[in-house]
C-alpha cells in the first residue's frame, strides 16, 4: 500500500509536480482518524506499507500519530524524506521511535552547489547533519530500526560524485544506498537538470 503524508513540500524540485507549482489539488496532510479508516479494511493482509507520494512526509506534524496505527502488525513500513528541517532533539527521538522500519533520505549532491541544482531551496549540510544524527541516536537508543537509505538521483551533473557518493555511504555508516535514474529532460541546455543518456552505476 502507498500511503501520502502530506501533499505539501517546502523545496521546489523543477520536475515535481509539487515542487514546480503543476499539482492543482490543494495541499493538506492526512489526518490520523483518515489513516485509520483506510487501514481497517486491509491492514490484516498488508506487508509493506510506503508512506511517500507528492509531497514531504514530515510536513505532516502528525506522522509519529500514524505510525501508532500499525504498531504490533507484521507490516514493514519505509518513508522517503528530503530531511531538510532544523529538528530539535525530541523531533529526532519521535521519529526514531515511531515504528517506521526504513527511511530514505533523498540527497542528490556532495556539495550545496550540485545538491540544490534539483533540491531547490534545500541546505545540503543540513540534511547530510540529520541524516547523521539519525544513525548516531538510533544506535545509542539500541535500535534496530529504522534502517538509514541514501537515496541519490543520478543527473548529468551529478554524474561524477557517484564513486565520491559510495566512500562517503560508508564514512556515514548509512545501511543502504540506492542510486536511481533523476527525471528530466535529456537535450534541452535550458532545463535546470538533464537525464543522463545512458544510466549505469554499477
Amino acid at each position: 500500500l502507498s500511503i501520502n503524508p502530506s501533499t505539501a513540500c517546502q523545496l521546489a524540485c523543477p520536475n515535481c509536480e509539487t515542487g514546480n507549482g503543476t499539482m492543482t489539488r490543494p495541499a493538506t496532510n492526512l489526518a490520523p482518524s483518515l489513516h485509520a479508516h483506510m487501514l481497517a479494511s486491509v491492514v490484516d493482509e498488508l506487508f509493506v506499507i510506503r508512506y511517500f507520494g507528492t509531497g514531504e512526509s514530515l510536513l505532516n506534524k502528525k506522522f509519529p500519530e500514524l505510525m501508532q496505527e500499525i504498531k504490533g502488525k507484521e507490516i514493514f513500513t519505509f518513508m522517503t524524506t528530503n530531511l531538510s528541517f532544523r529538528f530539535t532533539d525530541n523531533q529526532i527521538d519521535e521519529i526514531l521511535l515511531s515504528g517506521i522500519n526504513l527511511i530514505g533520505v533523498s540527497l542528490d549532491g556532495i556539495t550545496q552547489e550540485s545538491y540544490a541544482r534539483y533540491r531547490v531551496n534545500g541546505e545540503h549540510d543540513l540534511v547530510v547533519g540529520n541524516m547523521l544524527r539519525l544513525i548516531q541516536r538510533r544506535d545509542e537508543l539500541g535500535l534496530k530500526y529504522p534502517l538509514v537509505e541514501w537515496r541519490f538521483l543520478v543527473f548529468k551533473h551529478n554524474e561524477h560524485e557517484i564513486e565520491t557518493v559510495r566512500k562517503l555511504a560508508t564514512e556515514f555508516k548509512v545501511d543502504l544506498l540506492e542510486f536511481a535514474e533523476g527525471f528530466a529532460p535529456i537535450d534541452d541546455p535550458g532545463a535546470p537538470v538533464q537525464r543522463l543518456k545512458k544510466f549505469d552505476v554499477r
